[in-house]
């Protein structure tokens, strides 16, 4: 399903099971709502439904060229649009790094739409700095695939090779190429 967001972008979301509670999993960096399919499928579909967003500029959302619609604010905005778009209440909030900066933020102004807050990997409140060598590098994953399937390979040392993680690393690869920068100066105030 898709819900447009206050400044039009058009924001995807799959949803899974029918259960009365309901959970809304937002990603990180270089990901998609994919990256939570493995742990959703553990949860039984009789007790939750779930929504897996995919951020501006990943997976099958929206992908805005300018690097000023991927920050954090702007994120928990397009959280909102989602939240009220499927009159969620009650909900169980889920957020991966940079997805737990956007909940977090979205949490701080909109508390009593939550029954719970999860942050998983979050980052610093204060900003997590990134070295002018970390963007060259991101610049380069975003050009070279096998550099950036060695990268999320690092990240998840756990998992094979198989064909979720051939399409997790085309869900990064396919990102908008604002994203790969902007999200990590998203992260540094």
């Amino acid at each position: 399903m898709r819900l447009t967001t206050t400044d039009g972008i058009s924001i995807h979301i799959r949803r899974q099971g029918a259960g009365p509670e309901p959970i809304l999993f937002v990603h990180g960096s270089f990901a998609s709502s994919r990256w939570w399919m493995p742990a959703t499928a553990l949860l039984p579909p009789a007790a939750f439904t779930t929504y897996l967003v995919d951020l501006r500029g990943c997976g099958d959302s929206d992908r805005p060229a300018d690097p000023a619609g991927y920050s954090v604010e702007r994120q928990a905005h397009d959280i909102a649009a989602v939240v009220d778009g499927l009159g969620l209440t009650g909900l169980h909030l889920v957020g991966h790094s940079l997805g737990a900066a956007i909940a977090l933020t979205y949490a701080a102004d909109h508390a009593h739409r939550l029954r719970s807050l999860t942050l998983v990997s979050t980052p610093s409140p204060e900003g997590t700095p990134t070295p002018s060598a970390g963007y060259d590098l991101l610049a380069r994953m975003r050009d070279d695939r096998g550099l950036l399937a060695q990268a999320l390979a690092a990240v998840m040392p756990a998992r094979p090779p198989d064909p979720l993680f051939q399409q997790l690393v085309t869900d990064a690869a396919n990102q908008a190429p604002a994203a790969f920068t902007a999200s990590a100066q998203a992260l540094e105030n």
